[in-house]
């Protein structure tokens, strides 16, 4: 599971994605759940090997919900079940999967089963960026207007030297807590992920191995609102 992650600015979208940043966004380098964030897909109607970057709240909104306003979270999506669940199916069959771009997400470590989560960053070993495979939708306002919201597609991660070291030990009832981790992608899989079949998404849900990972403890700064978008500014780097 993730439900943070410290995501690109407009020179990154430009430099390691080669798409123009949405001109009428403001968004924080930390996202959290329901923050307004950039995801990358093919354009509607493009061909294989076109980008573009959209603005889109994280956590998905159904197309058919009655409200923007869900009251259970889509920030993260199962791979496994996705396909069948109410929240996910429409956009899954339309193939309308995304990519979410990012230095690094977070996720909480814990020493020990009753001890306090701190919070770790986890990023690829060589630099780059982490592209993270979604899946998004949209939902049209009273108004009109378009919201766009992607989710997170997670697998299973419970024996990675890594990944597997991360959330709690144990459930309320004491049984093991299943370890999940987003799908990441390597940069030659972008373009053929967002043309991909709902059938053949299976051969993109792999783990990264141990050493093209980097973790570290990075404890959260206190959580503030959202800031308002400066003159001539699209990104906030704090």
């Amino acid at each position: 599971m993730c439900n943070n992650y410290r995501t690109a600015s407009p020179g990154d979208l430009r430099a390691a994605w080669g798409v123009e940043p949405p001109s009428d966004l403001f968004w924080d380098a930390e996202v959290w759940p329901h923050g307004d964030a950039v995801m990358i897909r093919r354009p509607e109607g493009g061909s294989h090997g076109d980008r573009e970057a959209r603005g889109a709240r994280f956590g998905l909104v159904p197309f058919g919900a009655k409200t923007e306003h869900i009251t259970w979270d889509t920030m993260n999506a199962r791979i496994e079940t996705a396909p069948k669940l109410y929240s996910y199916r429409r956009a899954w069959a339309r193939s309308q999967w995304c990519i979410v771009p990012a230095w690094s997400f977070y996720e909480p470590f814990y020493e020990t089963a009753k001890s306090t989560s701190v919070r770790w960053s986890i990023a690829r070993s060589d630099g780059q960026m982490v592209g993270i495979a979604g899946l998004w939708d949209r939902w049209v306002r009273p108004d009109g207007t378009d919201l766009l919201s992607f989710t997170m597609l997670t697998r299973n991660c419970d024996e990675h030297p890594v990944l597997g070291r991360f959330h709690r030990w144990f459930d309320k009832d004491g049984k093991p807590v299943e370890k999940r981790t987003p799908v990441l992608l390597y940069e030659d899989e972008y373009d053929d992920w967002l043309a991909t079949a709902p059938e053949e998404v299976e051969r993109f849900s792999k783990l990264l191995p141990e050493n093209e990972l980097h973790s570290v403890p990075a404890p959260a700064a206190p959580r503030r609102k959202a800031a308002k978008a400066p003159e001539g500014g699209l990104f906030n780097e704090q």
